[in-house]
């Protein structure tokens, strides 16, 4: 009878060890799943497109439609960012929102790094970037007419625009006819010399009528 007695008890300890390393082993097994799971979700976040409306370069001032589109788990929020690569620092445009879209007005000259962060419903996050280059209006009003305006200086608000010589006086009486306030110097070069207080419309206009009047010569 003892000896019946010590086999039960054996086999209810070898039942009871099995039991504890099968719910070590479950466990084990929930625990991994959860992590695959999580992995799973990350990796189904991905933002198949970056991109902006108007290609690099941009004078400063424009106004650049930025837009990205995303596949994940339930609904998408889009963040976006931009670094100056000349001095290294950051900026955010704006927080996470639902909309896919921000409009980005170009303001300092330079290299940037404009970036979108993505974030699904699981709180992961993915992040796309795109260089962009922002240069002055008048700078990409020489490249626009790079063969009538010669060459673009400044120092401060003193600015000097030469153009060639068979047309600079033409270019400098029509800027006066739609009163705009300039000099001729040396036959050849405008010189804008602005109030401190001058605004970004005035700017706009001085730029669009000198262009207009390039183009119609």
């Amino acid at each position: 009878m003892k000896k019946v007695n010590r086999f039960i008890s054996m086999l209810l300890l070898i039942f009871m060890v099995l039991t504890m390393d099968l719910n070590g082993y479950s466990q084990i097994v929930k625990a991994a799943t959860t992590n695959l799971v999580e992995k799973e979700a990350g990796e189904n976040l991905i933002i198949t497109s970056f991109t902006a409306d108007k290609k690099s370069p941009q004078a400063t001032g424009t106004q650049v439609t930025l837009t990205a589109k995303a596949t994940g788990e339930g609904t998408l929020q889009y963040k976006f960012l931009i670094k100056d690569l000349s001095t290294g620092n950051w900026y955010k445009l704006r927080d996470f929102s639902t909309s896919n879209t921000y409009v980005w007005k170009t303001s300092a000259v330079g290299n940037k790094m404009l970036y979108v962060d993505v974030k699904d419903v699981n709180e992961n996050v993915v992040r796309k970037e795109m260089s962009y280059v922002v240069k002055e209006k008048l700078t990409e009003l020489q490249n626009k007419y790079s063969d009538k305006i010669t060459d673009v200086r400044n120092a401060g608000l003193l600015i000097g625009i030469q153009l060639e010589d068979s047309i600079a006086k033409t270019v400098f009486n029509k800027l006066f006819e739609n009163k705009m306030l300039t000099s001729l110097c040396g036959g050849n070069t405008i010189r804008i010399a602005p109030p401190l207080i001058i605004k970004e419309t005035d700017i706009d206009l001085f730029i669009n009528t000198l262009s207009s009047i390039l183009e119609e010569l």
